[in-house]
């Protein structure tokens, strides 16, 4: 299973595409530990089962549990269990400026000799001027403020016990059942915003001069002509990369024109102020709700936190952490 990320050539020095564990799955499952996995805009219950070798749909339909016994187990808020925040903000800027200049020159001569002779000079100038600035910024906020966790461990049905004392054992059991399920979801959210900005001006100027000379008979004459052409050109950009679970947004948006980019960096701030808020507003969306620190929450609440976007990770335990996994694998006289 390979976690999601963002790919952009423009920002990709910063994300370290490259760096990127396509085992981390493995490696927890093989070591027994609870999974911990980023979650969409979907409604999935507590006690749904999770296979950790599929790598494709590896969510299965059934469960081993008792159902009558689980819809019994109250499913916890706690607000004061797991609460993180974190808030990370770079910015990087850069400034070029560079200049070249070209000069050419060229002559013709023609004659009679005593008589007459004539000749034409010409030369050509060319200066460039160019600054380019540019800068990067990221923000990156994170909070989880709860869990919603299963009061106790649900218990194994008839025929998932058969399974694992003389069905095939464990193996057997994980085959038919996966080896996690679903014990929890942690409540937040994130918001992650790059923005990029540059700047160029070039300046041109050029310059042709021309020279004739004409002498006859030992008399001299010249004329000059000169001629400057003026260029310039400057322009800006504001491109915005980002998302925000709570309020289901992404972004990515490129303005020129410079109204646009105003429009576009009052957005970013107001963005970034919204990334401060993340505890505010995710406490707002459970008052709205009705949920509370402590309460037992119903199927269709939990379907709410799910599909809404509040609850960004869901936490699996692997079945060995069940206390009937653990009994009727280890002792010999259950039954």
């Amino acid at each position: 299973m390979t976690r999601y990320k963002i790919r952009d050539a423009e920002f990709d020095d910063w994300l370290q595409l490259e760096e990127e564990d396509t085992n981390w799955v493995a490696q927890q499952t093989g070591q027994g530990l609870p999974l911990i996995f980023p979650w969409k805009r979907q409604a999935i219950r507590l006690g749904t089962c999770f296979q950790s070798q599929r790598l494709n749909d590896p969510w299965l339909k059934e469960n081993p549990f008792i159902l009558s016994d689980f819809y019994m187990i109250p499913k916890v808020l706690r607000s004061n269990y797991g609460s993180t925040s974190s808030f990370h903000s770079v910015n990087t800027w850069r400034k070029t400026e560079t200049g070249k200049h070209l000069a050419l020159g060229f002559g013709i001569g023609v004659g009679v000799p005593f008589l007459a002779s004539a000749s034409v000079k010409g030369t050509y100038d060319e200066h460039v001027q160019e600054n380019n600035d540019s800068d990067k910024s990221s923000v990156r906020a994170n909070l989880r403020c709860g869990v919603v966790e299963l009061e106790r461990n649900p218990r194994l049905c008839h025929e998932a016990l058969v399974m694992l004392k003389y069905g095939g054992g464990y193996r057997a059991f994980t085959n038919k059942y996966g080896d996690y399920f679903i014990w929890g979801y942690r409540l937040g959210g994130d918001t992650g915003i790059m923005i990029s900005s540059s700047a160029f001006d070039k300046k041109t100027v050029e310059k042709y001069g021309i020279e004739l000379t004409v002498e006859v008979l030992l008399i001299e004459g010249n004329k000059k002509w000169t001629k400057d052409f003026h260029t310039f050109s400057a322009g800006k950009k504001m491109r915005l990369l980002g998302y925000d679970t709570l309020s289901n947004v992404n972004w990515n948006v490129t303005m020129e024109a410079l109204g646009d980019i105003e429009q576009l960096a009052n957005q970013a701030e107001d963005i970034i102020l919204q990334s401060q808020n993340l505890l505010e507003r995710s406490i707002k969306i459970l008052e709205e709700h009705g949920m509370s620190n402590g309460d037992h929450l119903t199927n269709e609440q939990c379907d709410f936190l799910t599909s809404s976007g509040i609850a960004v990770e869901l936490v699996l335990l692997p079945m060995t952490a069940l206390r009937d996994v653990a009994r009727w694998t280890t002792e010999r006289n259950v039954i």
